[in-house]
């Protein structure tokens, strides 16, 4: 088993290379944020499940939306446990693989519903509006688990996140030290403990090359029938050796990138 995180921008092919992940198996995929819409080629034994599909589930999205009066939230408690739930289900099913599309939608029904315990019984007035750093332990705790349980039942995990800027303490333009985000450094936009669980760390991006560029990725015979986009994968982190991370592979599926990876690591995907 191995646990998978993948991080990229909106529509850098995120969903779309984690569903040729080991093609032919079986896949468990929470279509949280609607991103298997979005699957260029949809595996046949992909089988999607959505907090909407479930009893309750549809108002609980509605209700998050009432989270303006005061601060206090709505339906995420609802939401968590739908997750959780259909979690406890799947991983003793059969199917090798799960997905979390997106893996940050899942840490923010985590931890809304732990805000949402903390203000019950409490007026709008003395009731908590955000979690304090002493209250993240039962949310992360949680996160741990579903990464563990994985492992326990030998699941491939895969959890797919957007990114966000890296922040840096710095200078601004008038010499005071403040924080502030680092022009080209990003990491996923979700559980921040995620990189240590993870097995493999991927980063996909969307390239659009202009009619009058050169494409950087076709060879010179191959310029004419340019599609004028790409995507990549770049690998982050890999159980396999230090010496492929930075490696960075074009429009490649799991098999390709699989090949591709022996024929760098001496015919092995083994560490």
């Amino acid at each position: 088993m191995a646990v998978v995180s993948i991080r990229g921008p909106k529509g850098s092919g995120k969903s779309s290379f984690c569903a040729t992940w080991r093609p032919g198996e079986a896949r468990n995929w929470f279509d949280i944020e609607a991103g298997a819409i979005r699957i260029h080629q949809p595996p046949e034994n992909l089988v999607l499940w959505k907090p909407s599909d479930e009893e309750g589930g549809g108002q609980a999205l509605l209700d998050t939306l009432s989270n303006v009066r005061l601060g206090r939230v709505f339906g995420y408690d609802v939401l968590w446990n739908l997750v959780h739930r259909q979690y406890l289900k799947v991983i003793q099913e059969p199917a090798p693989i799960i997905v979390f599309d997106t893996w940050k939608m899942v840490w923010t029904y985590n931890t809304m519903a732990h805000l949402s315990s903390l203000q019950i019984g409490k007026s709008d007035k003395d009731m908590r509006k955000s979690l304090m750093p002493r209250d993240y332990g039962s949310p992360n705790s949680r996160m741990d688990g579903i990464i563990m349980a994985a492992h326990a039942f030998s699941k491939d995990l895969i959890l797919i996140s957007h990114e966000r800027p890296v922040y840096i303490t710095g200078l601004d333009e008038n010499g005071n030290v403040k924080e502030m985000p680092h022009p080209t450094l990003t990491e996923p936009d979700s559980y921040k403990h995620t990189p240590g669980f993870a097995d493999w760390e991927f980063r996909s991006l969307y390239h659009k090359i202009k009619p009058e560029e050169k494409c950087p990725v076709c060879s010179e015979d191959k310029q004419k029938e340019c599609p004028r986009y790409h995507f990549s994968i770049e690998i982050e982190k890999s159980p396999v050796g230090a010496h492929l991370v930075g490696t960075i592979f074009y429009d490649v599926d799991y098999e390709q990138l699989m090949t591709a990876i022996k024929l760098m690591n001496g015919g092995s995907t083994h560490g």
